[in-house]
């Protein structure tokens, strides 16, 4: 039987908020995955919109720890009525924010 693997602490909302604005302030750390990309042009979001998602946006579904062992969540911001959301993972190693994908709250 495969031995768990340790979890060495949680990371609140709070923390994952600061962790992604002060992330998205060098643009150099934030990475498009090749999905991110084809679904920001199919439903025209730029790059700047969700930059400034992960600058000022809101955590619409809390950091779980995925298979990569990375943080995922949700963040979501409401600017000039327009409302958009990101999956985004957090590489610890970097850090990192890998924006998985964009898409428009209705």
């Amino acid at each position: 039987m495969a031995k768990p693997k340790v979890v060495p602490f949680r990371l609140s909302d709070p923390a994952a908020k600061r962790l992604l604005h002060q992330v998205a302030d060098d643009t150099s750390r934030v990475i498009f995955t090749d999905h991110a990309k084809a679904q920001m042009r199919k439903r025209k979001i730029t790059p700047v919109q969700v930059i400034n998602c992960l600058k000022k946006g809101r955590i619409s579904e809390s950091p779980v720890l995925d298979h990569h062992g990375n943080w995922k969540l949700t963040i979501e911001r409401y600017a000039c009525g327009e409302q958009i959301g990101c999956a985004v993972a957090i590489d610890m190693s970097g850090p990192k924010a890998i924006v998985i994908t964009a898409f428009w709250v209705d």
